[in-house]
């Protein structure tokens, strides 16, 4: 991560993308794709400071300061979460937005964009090629 914390390198990503104006599938979104995995995409709205994901339930906005993209977590680069382990219930309010059999949830990020991904049941095999671009560069 190129920044302190995770709101400002929100920020910088997104005016870059702004300035650019182009936005193309990043590795991480192709790899999710080719595993026919569940996933919302958000990005960071700066007036708000708010994480804005579309969804097949519609918008939703997550504030930056819940405890998941608190400063604390803002160097990680990602978080998997759970009902085992759901310090803010927000594994329960996406479980029950989005209405699939999610077992986990991936938070992470990648060229200003925040990747929530949901893993069934045995989709945790894949947790690994994810988060590890050099693993998926080798499996190649």
């Amino acid at each position: 991560m190129a920044s302190n914390d995770l709101v400002t390198f929100l920020v910088e990503e997104t005016l870059k993308l702004q300035e650019t104006g182009n936005e193309s599938i990043s590795g991480l979104e192709a790899k999710i794709q080719d595993y026919q995995l569940h996933y919302l995409k958000g990005y960071f709205i700066p007036q708000t400071q708010m994480l804005r994901f579309d969804g097949p339930f519609g918008c939703i906005d997550i504030p930056t300061n819940w405890s998941l993209f608190s400063i604390e977590n803002s160097m990680v680069d990602f978080s998997l979460i759970s009902s085992q382990k759901d310090r803010d219930m927000f594994f329960s309010v996406i479980q029950k937005a989005w209405n699939i059999p999610i077992k986990s949830l991936v938070v992470t990020h990648e060229n200003g964009f925040c990747f929530m991904i949901g893993l069934k049941s045995g989709d945790e095999v894949h947790l690994r090629d994810l988060l590890n671009s050099e693993e998926w560069l080798k499996a190649g």
